[in-house]
């Protein structure tokens, strides 16, 4: 009789979670940006908008950026970016993934506009021995928002113009279209667009993120109810 299977138990982690973006040059590690992230929760986690700089207090900080800096040591990690996903616990930062690249839903992009840090030019400066290029921010922080429509039917959809003139507004995207099904928000696949804003802090960046996100107006219905019903992004 075969033995019971074997199983993988891991500590269940409770707290915000943030994103750092680092790279690496020779074995010599930078973390460039530690993002805030906005999540649908348990169980999917979908990730409905980011934030940078994090709003962290000194200590919080430092220890997140110890504990990567101690990974990419324990890795190994020679030249490259690196995106790490830690949460912030009761007990400190403890990490939950990491992939030797930069970070995607355009966290590469407000890390760059915040930061001035082009993560992929300044690896390959390094690889062919050539200086870094200057590092020129744009903006003092950044915000993204992502349009999450789930189990409806799209009618039409207006604002996207006016979202595009917002305050700080960088870019929209906008995927929906009239007649369109839109099933449940179960992974970042299932979200239809973003709008990324700058801003002269975090909270101002957020603000104008959502307010710029607001402007778009989806009309439409439940797949599982009757006709009638207007919701909003």
């Amino acid at each position: 009789m075969a033995g019971p299977e074997p199983v993988l138990a891991e500590e269940f982690l409770s707290g915000p979670e943030y994103s750092v973006e680092s790279v690496s040059r020779h074995g010599a590690h930078e973390v460039v940006m530690v993002t805030e992230k906005l999540t649908t929760g348990f169980p999917g986690f979908v990730e409905l908008g980011h934030q940078v700089p994090a709003r962290l207090d000194t200590g919080d900080l430092e220890a997140i950026e110890k504990l990567i800096l101690e990974f990419l040591e324990l890795i190994g990690q020679k030249t490259g970016p690196v995106h790490s996903e830690p949460r912030l616990t009761a007990h400190g930062p403890r990490l939950i993934e990491a992939q030797t690249r930069v970070g995607g839903d355009q966290i590469w992009e407000m890390c760059e506009t915040v930061s001035g840090a082009d993560q992929i030019t300044e690896t390959m400066c390094a690889l062919l021995g050539l200086p870094d290029p200057p590092r020129v921010p744009r903006a003092p922080a950044a915000a993204i928002r992502f349009l999450s429509q789930e189990n409806v039917r799209v009618r039409h959809v207006d604002g996207v113009t006016e979202a595009r003139t917002a305050p700080g507004v960088i870019r929209v995207v906008c995927t929906p279209r009239p007649g369109q099904d839109l099933g449940p928000l179960l992974s970042s696949d299932s979200r239809q667009g973003y709008v990324l804003c700058a801003g002269d802090n975090t909270k101002d960046a957020m603000a104008k993120a959502e307010a710029a996100r607001d402007l778009v107006r989806v009309d439409s219905v439940p797949l599982t109810e009757g006709p009638g019903t207007t919701r909003g992004t």
